[in-house]
């Protein structure tokens, strides 16, 4: 996963899997928006959202994460489990932490699933 990332960062544009973020989102509902418009993608393969790469439209500059409002999976996971969603179809998703340039990044997994939230 490390030199799909890499990639990514380097072609200086975000796709349809992929979205690169600054900091973790302050607020839950944005990050929860975030996930599952992910999720609805109907590419069949993973998609990303990267935390600690400044937005494309400025650069692509690797800041490394920022440890205000960092998340880590449980905290993700948990969000999700108290959410409630029809036929209880959640996405599922991970968290990984890589390092690039010798800064952390953070990168949300998000994997491809049959049935959509």
């Amino acid at each position: 996963m490390h030199e799909i990332i890499k990639e990514l960062i380097a072609s200086c544009r975000e796709g349809e899997t992929w979205d690169f973020k600054e900091k973790h989102h302050e607020n839950n509902a944005a990050l929860v928006h975030d996930i599952l418009a992910m999720t609805n993608q109907t590419n069949e393969n993973d998609r990303y959202i990267i935390i600690g790469v400044k937005d494309p439209m400025y650069s692509t500059e690797i800041v490394g994460v920022n440890q205000e409002h960092r998340k880590s999976q449980s905290n993700i996971i948990n969000l999700f489990q108290n959410l409630k969603f029809a036929g209880d179809i959640k996405p599922d998703l991970e968290m990984k932490t890589i390092l690039i340039e010798d800064k952390e990044i953070d990168v949300i997994v998000i994997h491809p699933i049959r049935e959509l939230p």
